[in-house]
């Protein structure tokens, strides 16, 4: 694994407990998940093709049987997503995509619940690990604001936690300083979030780490970090979860002709 760069700032809030981890059973075996994620591939791929998007409906509601409940729960959710799509738009075409097979590794990990992230329990207000540089300095009403650890002066150097189930690392490959903010997409009451500048060395990668194992899926919001409009800012890219869970995946941003693009490593 690449190591993180320094010369980042960060800043998280979080706004109320820790989720506990979910222990539903998923919906699908890892086989059968694949296979319905290549064929959503393939329904999208079809709809850059002809732009019919009454076509690709029909596709995804006859593709939602093959899982249970999947019609009633999930079908209605990959419909609404097909508002994303714009005809003559590769981008909308790809956020599209990203958006539908993030409900189904929602729904499928989240063993149905309409797609919902994993019900949580009570909890009580996060307590710091050792070594995860969570500090205690009040942002304001109801947040706490922690820094990860950074790297020290002199020659010594702060160790970088391991990364959590609920951790992605952002590699930055536009030469552009980027402001990257990640979303812990738990209840609304409970959501967190990271905020980092990863500067404009090419290939610069920093891991945003919540240090929690609630398997949550994350989306992420990309702007110029000297607020310049071009290439123009993106929000709500869904990070498209592995089968065993982020742990410090590789999301790389690029450029996309005059917009951002991000892929999985």
């Amino acid at each position: 694994m690449r190591s993180t760069k320094t010369g980042v700032s960060a800043s998280v809030d979080v706004l109320e407990p820790r989720v506990q981890p979910s222990t539903t059973a998923p919906l699908l075996s890892q086989h059968a998940l694949s296979e319905v994620v290549r064929d959503v591939r393939a329904i999208m791929s079809t709809l850059a093709r002809t732009e019919n998007t009454l076509q690709a409906s029909g596709r995804l509601t006859r593709l939602s049987a093959r899982i249970p409940s999947g019609p009633q729960e999930l079908a209605p959710s990959w419909r609404s997503d097909l508002g994303l799509y714009h005809p003559h738009s590769a981008r909308s075409v790809l956020t599209t995509e990203r958006q539908i097979l993030g409900d189904l590794y929602r729904y499928g990990h989240g063993g149905g619940n309409g797609g919902n992230p994993p019900v949580t329990g009570s909890g009580s207000t996060p307590t710091p690990t050792p070594g995860q540089g969570m500090g205690g300095t009040t942002a304001g009403s109801g947040s706490t604001t922690y820094s990860p650890p950074a790297q020290g002066t002199g020659g010594t150097t702060t160790p970088v936690p391991a990364p959590s189930l609920d951790s992605v690392r952002i590699e930055n490959t536009t030469g552009l300083a980027l402001v990257v903010t990640i979303h812990l997409n738990v209840p609304q009451n409970l959501q967190r979030v990271i905020t980092e500048t990863i500067p404009a060395q090419q290939g610069s990668i920093v891991l945003f780490n919540f240090g929690t194992a609630t398997n949550a899926f994350m989306t992420m919001d990309v702007s110029r970090a000297n607020a310049v409009q071009i290439p123009p800012p993106w929000t709500n890219i869904s990070l498209s979860q592995p089968l065993t869970g982020y742990n410090g995946a590789l999301f790389t941003i690029s450029l996309f002709g005059p917009n951002f693009d991000v892929s999985a490593s």
